[in-house]
C-alpha cells in the first residue's frame, strides 16, 4: 500500500482533487528508448485487455459492431442493459463470432434455406461460413465461396453446400488448436474453413482462414481463449438480473458489468451476493460507487472490478442535479487505498467518467485504477451507435446518458414500472447531439490514447502500468497552471 507522502508531493488539506487540479511529476531519468515496447495490457482471472480501456454502456455510443472493432484494438465493449435479453445476447453474438480463428458454437441453417438468406445471415454477422444440418444431424457446410456459383438467389443450401463426408475436418475432442497446425491444414487442404470434428464425428466447432488472417491483421486485440474477441455485457438490478446473468454466461460473454448509478445500496448488493453465489466463475464488474466503505463491502461480496465514479462523465448530470459525487482523482486513490489496506490487492478499479483527454487516463491509472471507462469521448464516431443527423448542412449524432429521461423511460418500460410525461422519473443524464468527428474518427481516437498512455509511461521510466503507478507521483496545479498546458487557439 503506497502511502499519501509517496504519491503526492503537497500537503492534505482535505480538499478532494480531479484530474486537473493536478500534474504528474518527472521523478527519474528515462532509460526507454522507445514507445513501442511498452506494455500497456492488464490482465483479472481469464480476461487480458492490451489497452486498458472500456467503452461505456451507453445506448448512443455502444453496440456489437462497437464492441467488435474496439476488441481488435486492445479493449473491451460493454454491452447495455436497455436491450432486451434476446437482443442483447444478438449483440454479444456479434463480437463473439467475428473474426475468430475458431468458432465454437458456428451458426447454423436447415438445408432449404434459400441464398438469399444465406446471404444476409452472412452480412449480418460479418461470417464467411455456416453449419448447415436438419434436425440436429450436420448435413455439410457452406460458405461464400459456395454461393458464388448460385444461379439464383432461391437456390438451397442444400444444392450448393459441401456435404458432410467430403469436408476437411481437424479432429480434436476439445477447442484447443493449434493455429500453426490449423494453419497448415487449411493450406494443405487448399480450403477457407476446417471442420473440428470429436472422436465420434460430431462437429464442435470451425476452423476459419478469414479468423486466423485477422488474428495476425490485429496482433494487439483482446481474446478469449478460444481467440474469440471479448465483450462485456450490463445488467441493473430489475429484469431478473439472475436469469439474465445466466442467459449472458451461456453465450460466452467475458464480463458481466453490474452497475446502477448509486450501487452503494442495501438491494443492490443483497443482488450483488446472489450473482457471486450463482456463478463464481464468472468476472464480475459492480458499481457505481465513489467511497471506500462501498468498495470495501463490495470486495467481500467477491465483486472482482469495481466502477468508480458516481457524476464525473460528459452526460451526467447527478452531481448538478443532487449536489452527490466525489471529485474523481480522489475517489479512485482513496478507493484503491482502502482495498490494499484490506488486503483486496487484487481487486481491480474502473475509472468511469472524466476521461476527457488521454492524459487524464494516465492520472487515473497512477493514482490507482486499472481502466478507463469512456462514452463521451466516443460518442460522435463513425462507429458510435447514435443516429446521424443532418442539421443545417452540418452532421451531428445523438448522445444520451443512461439516466437521461429517455433512457430511464425506455428502462421502465422494460422493467414493467407504469410513469407518465411528469413523474416518478427523475433524470441524472444529459440528451443531446454531438458534432460527427467523421469516417475513421474512431480509430484515430484509440491510436491517439494508444500512442498517448505509451508516451505518459516512458515519461515516468515505466515499461508497465504497474510500474507506472509505483513511480508516479503527484504536484498540484492552479486553474492558469492547468490553462497553460492546454492548446492555444489560433485565428
Amino acid at each position: 500500500m503506497k502511502k499519501r507522502e509517496d504519491k503526492f508531493n503537497f500537503p492534505d488539506d482535505g480538499t478532494k482533487l480531479t484530474f486537473d487540479d493536478v500534474f504528474l511529476l518527472i521523478n527519474e531519468k528515462s532509460t526507454i528508448h522507445s514507445r513501442r515496447n511498452i506494455d500497456l495490457s492488464v490482465k483479472i482471472k481469464n480476461l487480458k485487455l492490451n489497452l486498458p480501456i472500456l467503452g461505456a454502456n451507453m445506448s448512443t455510443v455502444m453496440d456489437g459492431n462497437f464492441a467488435k472493432y474496439l476488441a481488435l484494438m486492445g479493449g473491451i465493449g460493454v454491452i447495455h442493459q436497455n436491450y432486451e435479453i434476446q437482443e442483447q445476447i444478438y449483440q454479444i453474438n456479434k463480437v463473439k463470432k467475428y473474426a475468430s480463428p475458431i468458432i465454437s458454437d458456428p451458426i447454423s441453417i436447415s438445408s432449404d434455406t434459400i441464398v438469399k438468406d444465406i446471404k444476409n445471415i452472412f452480412e449480418e454477422y460479418s461470417i464467411g461460413a455456416l453449419i448447415v444440418s436438419d434436425n440436429n444431424n450436420l448435413k455439410g457446410i457452406i460458405t461464400k465461396r459456395d454461393i458464388n456459383s448460385a444461379d439464383s438467389d432461391n437456390d438451397c443450401a442444400s444444392d450448393l453446400m459441401t456435404k458432410f463426408d467430403d469436408l476437411f475436418y481437424i479432429e480434436s475432442n476439445d477447442l484447443n488448436i493449434d493455429l500453426e497446425i490449423g494453419e497448415k491444414k487449411l493450406k494443405k487442404s487448399k480450403v477457407e474453413q476446417l471442420a473440428i470434428l470429436n472422436s465420434e464425428k460430431k462437429l464442435i466447432g470451425l476452423f476459419t482462414k478469414k479468423g486466423l488472417d485477422f488474428y495476425k491483421t490485429f496482433p494487439n486485440s483482446a481474446r478469449d481463449n478460444f481467440g474469440r474477441l471479448v465483450v462485456a455485457a450490463a445488467l441493473g438490478i430489475n429484469r431478473d438480473p439472475i436469469d439474465r446473468t445466466s442467459l449472458l454466461v451461456s453465450q460466452g460473454v467475458d464480463m458481466i458489468v453490474f452497475d446502477t448509478a448509486h450501487g452503494y445500496n442495501d438491494r443492490f448488493i443483497k443482488v450483488l451476493r446472489k450473482i457471486r453465489n450463482n456463478f463464481p466463475n464468472i468476472l464480475l464488474t459492480a458499481g457505481n460507487i465513489d467511497n471506500p466503505k462501498a468498495a470495501i463491502e463490495f470486495a467481500k461480496e467477491g465483486a472482482d472490478i469495481l466502477k468508480v465514479g458516481i457524476g464525473p462523465g460528459g452526460a451526467c448530470k447527478t452531481r448538478i442535479q443532487t449536489g452527490f459525487g466525489k471529485p474523481q482523482l480522489s475517489a479512485i486513490w482513496e478507493i484503491r487505498q482502502a482495498l490494499d489496506k484490506k488486503g483486496f490487492n487484487n481487486v481491480k478499479i474502473i475509472a468511469d467518467g472524466g476521461i476527457k483527454e488521454a492524459g487524464n487516463l494516465a492520472k487515473a491509472i497512477a493514482v490507482g485504477a486499472d481502466f478507463g471507462m469512456m462514452g463521451s469521448i466516443f460518442a460522435g464516431t463513425d462507429k458510435a451507435v447514435g443516429q446521424l443527423r443532418n442539421i443545417d448542412g452540418k452532421l451531428y449524432k445523438d448522445y444520451r446518458g443512461m439516466a437521461s429521461f429517455k433512457e430511464s423511460l425506455k428502462a421502465n418500460k422494460l422493467s414493467g414500472f407504469q410513469s407518465n410525461n411528469y413523474g416518478p422519473i427523475f433524470d441524472e443524464g444529459a440528451d443531446d447531439i454531438v458534432p460527427y468527428k467523421g469516417d475513421g474518427s474512431f480509430f484515430e481516437i484509440i491510436r491517439k490514447f494508444h500512442g498517448a498512455l505509451a508516451s505518459s509511461l516512458s515519461y515516468a521510466n515505466s515499461n508497465n502500468l504497474k510500474e507506472f503507478y509505483e513511480k508516479t507521483i503527484f504536484g498540484k496545479q492552479t486553474i492558469n497552471g492547468n490553462i497553460e498546458g492546454t492548446p492555444w487557439k489560433f485565428g
